[in-house]
C-alpha cells in the first residue's frame, strides 16, 4: 500500500480517517495520547541511565518520524483520489478500531491504572512485592 492509497479517506470514511489520525500523532508522540505517555518513559529512562546521548537520538529520530505521520494526514484530508475505490469496514472491525482509537486516547488521559498495574507485575515478577491482604494466606 502506498501513501497515495490514503488520498481522499476523510470524504469517503470520516470515522476510519479520524482513527488513523488518532494512531498517527500517538504513534508521532503528541500529548495526551498513549504514544506520548511510552515515548516520555522510554526517553526518561535512559537519561536516568546516564544515556543521554541515546534520548537526545531518539527525540530527533521522533522528529523524524513525526515528518512521514503528518504526511499520511495530510493526504488522507487534502489530496483527492484519483481513482476511488470502495472501500468497505465490516461493523466487527468498525467497532475493534473504534475500541483501538478509546484505548490510545484513554491511556494518553489516564495513564495511572495501567502504570500501576505494570508496576504491580514488575514487582510479582521480581519478588520485591509483599503480597496484598487479599492474597496472604492466614
Amino acid at each position: 500500500m502506498e501513501i497515495a492509497d490514503y488520498a481522499g479517506l476523510a470524504s469517503r470514511r470520516p470515522f476510519l480517517a479520524a482513527t488513523v489520525v488518532i494512531f498517527m500523532l500517538s504513534l508521532a508522540g503528541v500529548p495526551p495520547l498513549a504514544g506520548f505517555l511510552g515515548k516520555f518513559y522510554l526517553f526518561n529512562a535512559a537519561v536516568q541511565a546516564d544515556l543521554t546521548w541515546l534520548a537526545i537520538i531518539g527525540v530527533l529520530n521522533s522528529v523524524l518520524s513525526a515528518f512521514f505521520y503528518l504526511r499520511v494526514i495530510v493526504v488522507m484530508y487534502m489530496k483527492e483520489a484519483e481513482e476511488p475505490r470502495p472501500l468497505s469496514l465490516s461493523w466487527r472491525l468498525g467497532v475493534a478500531v473504534a475500541l483501538a482509537a478509546l484505548g490510545t486516547l484513554a491511556l494518553g488521559l489516564w495513564p495511572s491504572p495501567l502504570l500501576s498495574m505494570a508496576q504491580q507485575a514488575i514487582g510479582a515478577l521480581l519478588g520485591t512485592q509483599s503480597p496484598s491482604p487479599r492474597t496472604e494466606q492466614k
